[in-house]
């Protein structure tokens, strides 16, 4: 098989190298391959919201079907969550990307409880929701200590080594039944 290596340089961040059996850059182009990845990370980040930040990490449930209808549910809720939220950030004037999942959260657990959403006021839920957003300002250092002992510094891997087939491998390849894909 032949691979194609996509080299992704955001400024100021480590290359990110991606690699696809798309040949061809007119069909897929660097930057597009780029815009995939980029919209992959959404995804990876609702996952990280569901298992750390609404606390669905593991399964209460034993059995398959059981398991498989509790994610279900923890990932329709943690999209309604969300979806309010968006809505009322966004009524307020507030950038989509701007919400706080875990403010959020905390919020809809004070109504539930029944408790005042704030200590100072006596807002509404939907008030409340909207002011739900992840600070904006720009921090000259991290938010907290990052330093423990028990973390580990892992180093970022270097790029991929490449090479070239040898002729009793390229004769092997073309030993191979081909995969055909059923329409």
């Amino acid at each position: 098989m032949k691979f194609r290596l996509i080299v992704v340089r955001e400024p100021g961040k480590q290359p990110v190298y991606l690699v696809t059996s798309v040949l061809d850059a007119e069909p897929l182009t660097a930057d597009e391959a780029g815009e995939i990845y980029r919209m992959r990370w959404g995804v990876e980040v609702c996952y990280r919201t569901v298992k750390q930040t609404l606390g669905h990490a593991c399964t209460r449930s034993r059995r398959p079907d059981n398991c498989y209808l509790e994610m279900t549910w923890a990932l329709l809720g943690a999209w309604l969550l969300e979806l309010m939220t968006l809505r009322q950030v966004v009524a307020a004037g507030g950038s989509p990307r701007q919400i706080s999942p875990a403010q959020a959260r905390n919020a809809v657990r004070r109504a539930l409880r029944n408790a005042p959403p704030r200590a100072t006021s006596r807002q509404s839920l939907l008030a409340v929701l909207a002011t739900c957003r992840i600070d904006d300002y720009q921090r000259t250092r991290p938010k907290a200590p990052r330093n423990y002992p028990r973390k580990k510094r892992h180093k970022p891997p270097d790029p991929p080594n490449t090479k070239l087939p040898t002729e009793k491998e390229v004769q092997r390849a073309k030993q191979l039944t081909p995969i055909s894909l059923a329409t």
